[in-house]
This record gives C-alpha cells, structure tokens and sequence, in this order.
C-alpha cells in the first residue's frame, strides 16, 4: 500500500503466495507434524486442502462482494469501526506474534545450519533488516522479487527432493495410515491453522486484476499444500519415523542427506542462498500484512511510517522465546493448533453480516 496504486499481476500474487504458505518447511513445523500423523503424516497437508480451498473461497466471496477495499474496510462497513477496531487489533497483534516467531526460527535454522558462531543477536537483526527493506521498497517490489524467484525455487526444491531419490525406502510410509483413520483425522483438524498465511489474500485483492482474485488463492493453496505434503512424504521415506522425528530440521537434513558418490556430498550449501531468499519473502510478507493492516486502520495513506515500530515489537517478540524448543512449541501452537479458531470466526462473522446485508438488500 502506496500513495500510488501498486499493482500486482496474477503471476506475481500466486508466486508471493505459495512462497509465504510454504515456507513452514523451511522451519520445524513438519518435525512437530510427524508426531501426530506418525507414518501418515504426508497425508495430513492433502486433508487440509479442501479446507483451505473452501476457506480461499469464502474470503474471495467476501472481497468480491467489496470491490477495491481489503478486509479492514470491508469489516468497517459491516460490523461498524467499534467492533472492527477489536477486529483489526486482533489481525495485527497475531501477525506480529507469528512473524516474531517465524523470525526466531528462520534464524536459529541458519545458526544452526551455517553459522554456528555467530550470535543470536546478530542474526535475528539482519534477516529483520532484509524483511524491512523489501517492505519498504513497496508490495510491487515485494511480489516481483518473489516472482523472479519462484521459478529458482522451485527448481531447487525439486532438485533436493530427487537428488534423495538413492535412499527412498517405501516402508517408510508404512503402516499407510499410521495411527489410524480416525487419530489421522483429528491431527489434520487440530492443525488447520497451517494455511493462515492466505489471510494475505485479503490485503492483495484491491491490487490484482478483477476477476482473478478466486484463481488466484486456489492456485496458491494447492501448490503450497502439495510442497509442503512433498517435503513431508520425502523425509519420511529418507529417515522412516522413528528417525525423522529427531531432526529438528527436516529440510536441511535432508540436505545433508545427499550422498552420490564421493564427491557429491553435504550439498546443503548450495540451496543456502535461495533458503535466505524464501526466509526473506516469508518475513517480508508477515511484516507487510502487519504494516499494511494497521495503514488501512489508521487511514494513513502510506504503511512505511509503521514499519520501524512495528519491526521493534516484532524484534522485542523474537527475543522472548527463552531457547529454540520454546520457540519451535509455541510457535507451532500459535500458527498451526489455534490460529484457526479466532480467524475463521472474524471471517465467520463477516461473511455472516456480508450475507444477511444483501438478503435485506434484496428485499427492499
């Protein structure tokens, strides 16, 4: 959100979203998932897809119904600035909690990876730093820079994923539904907040082409949900579970994994840069929701002004987690477990008064 109208075209939009809706397996939310679905545990993202499709388009009805506002104006009409005051409050304490954690992550997953000297108070700063300067660049430089990315990404991922193809082993997967029909649908019930990050949507829609918005999110939550059951189904056949529950780092463990011939060994320094470069999306596009909703809240007309004192809370917040474990627990709690309940029913709402508005309307 700009003094001038960015404009993000459909590529862009998928490629912004499937990046910030993947990158979960870049911190240690699949190692928290395996507990759950044990050897199923691929299955649980491809049972939260038609959750998320039918949640991508609801949100698409409701900003539809709206043309040109994202969701902030669209709750001031509806429910009235009190009640979406709390509302708006809610969007913006969530998304810097969730973006204080992901940033914590990010960051101890390069200590931990790469730069095991350096301290955690120099590499929390710097990735913050990097996300800030995109943010501030705009949404336009924020979506093309992940366009130009995707492609890269993309291929990267596939290429570690193969290059592991020597140590597939099938009875990883087994038994095939793991702990049962049952528990293996209460674990993808319980963590249907993974798919959070699609609340972006609803900050893009006023800047896409008309029409595409729908296209848009349903793109952008079948290839996210597909990375993420990939990566999932790939760690289990490499580690089988009762490994893959000990990294605490699936991918880059997987990437460590990487073994063809003598020569061809720990690779994972080659996908480093395009790691910081998917981090570094990631934490722009939390931060640019923080910014950008509190802008439309405030009626500024630009969000940069927001941006260094809301990048102070999101530092004070990553710094709060007393070690890694802490960190990795509450932040699969916040995103994964419980982040559903609270949105889903402020959309829920919403999409309630959305409705009744226009039976009312039709009436008179």
């Amino acid at each position: 959100m700009s003094s001038g109208l960015p404009r993000v075209g459909f590529g862009e939009a998928v490629a912004l979203l499937v990046v910030f809706l993947s990158m979960k397996v870049l911190i240690s939310h699949l190692a928290l998932i395996f507990p759950l679905g044990l050897s199923a545990s691929w299955m649980i993202p491809l049972m939260h897809l038609p959750v998320g499709l039918v949640g991508a388009a609801v949100i698409v009805w409701l900003l539809n119904r709206f043309p040109g506002r994202t969701i902030v104006e669209i709750g001031e009409e509806l429910v009235g600035p009190v009640v979406n005051g709390f509302f708006t409050l809610f969007y913006y304490v969530f998304f810097v909690i969730f973006t204080a954690l992901i940033l914590r992550q990010f960051a101890e997953f390069m200590l931990t990876g790469f730069l095991p000297e350096t301290p955690l108070g120099v590499a929390v700063p710097a990735f913050a730093a990097g996300a800030a300067a995109i943010v501030f660049l705009g949404l336009e430089a924020l979506a093309r820079t992940a366009r130009v990315l995707f492609y890269l990404l993309g291929f990267s991922f596939v290429l570690l994923l193969l290059l592991t193809s020597n140590l597939w082993a099938p009875h990883g997967i087994m038994p095939l539904w793991g702990p049962g029909v049952l528990a293996l649908s209460w674990a993808a019930f319980s963590t249907l907040g993974v798919g959070v990050e699609i609340f972006l949507l609803a900050l893009l829609a006023p800047y896409l082409p008309r029409g595409r918005v729908l296209a848009a999110g349903l793109v952008s939550v079948l290839a996210a949900g597909a990375v993420v059951a990939l990566a999932t189904l790939v760690s289990l056949l490499v580690f089988t579970y009762p490994v893959v529950r000990e990294p605490v780092l699936p991918m880059f463990e997987l990437a460590r994994a990487v073994q063809w011939g003598r020569f061809f060994v720990r690779m994972e320094t080659l996908f480093l840069p395009l790691w910081i470069f998917s981090a570094l999306i990631g934490l722009a596009a939390a931060l640019y929701i923080c910014t950008a909703v509190a802008a439309r809240a405030l009626k500024l007309p630009c969000h940069r002004p927001l941006i260094l004192p809301t990048l102070v809370l999101i530092l004070a917040g990553a710094f709060t987690p007393p070690n890694f474990s802490t960190a990795v627990e509450v932040g699969f709690v916040v995103t994964a477990q419980w982040s559903f309940v609270p949105l889903g029913a402020i959309i829920g709402v919403l999409v309630a008064a959305a409705w009744l508005r226009s039976r009312r309307q039709r009436r008179e």
